[in-house]
Formats: structure tokens, sequence, C-alpha cells
């Protein structure tokens, strides 16, 4: 599976206000490797994950799906957020 082609799809179902990014931990400082909408934040490919996403990973044991969280995007607006795991099996 693309998970390229999920964050297009997610991105095409909600719309341009959902900012969707992709990350792969192997280089936490440059882990998007793919993002939607990144207008909304001003992230880019190469771009590290947050700090709060970090931390809702490394708080998430079994589950795939954190708990909601608020950040701020550009422009100070507040912008409610998850974190998915994706963990190889």
């Amino acid at each position: 599976i693309s998970y390229k082609a999920v964050v297009d799809g997610v991105s095409a179902l909600i719309g341009e206000h959902c900012e969707i990014v992709l990350h792969s931990l192997e280089d936490i400082e440059h882990s998007a490797i793919c993002i939607a909408n990144g207008h909304n934040t001003n992230r880019q490919v190469g771009s590290p994950i947050t700090d709060l996403a970090l931390k809702s990973l490394r708080n998430m044991q079994s589950e795939s799906v954190s708990k909601p969280y608020f950040t701020r995007a550009k422009g100070n607006v507040l912008m409610k957020s998850v974190t998915i795991a994706i963990r190889n099996s």
C-alpha cells in the first residue's frame, strides 16, 4: 500500500482546511515525506515532526490513534490534531 495515496485520498475527502502529514521516523529532523494542504502551517516535505506529535507517539503503547490534541496553525489559528501510528508488522 502506498501511504502517500492515503494522504491524497483523505485530503480529497476532507478538503483544503485539513493538513495531513506523513512522517518517516528514520530521520526525525526531516521526517515529513508527504504533505497535503501544507499551506495551513507552511510545512513542507523535509520538515521535522512536531514535538507534540512526537510526544503523542511516545505515549502510545498498543494504540494506533492518539487522543485529539490542539495545536496552532499559521495566523495562530487553533487546529485539532491526532497522531496515527503505522507500525511495521
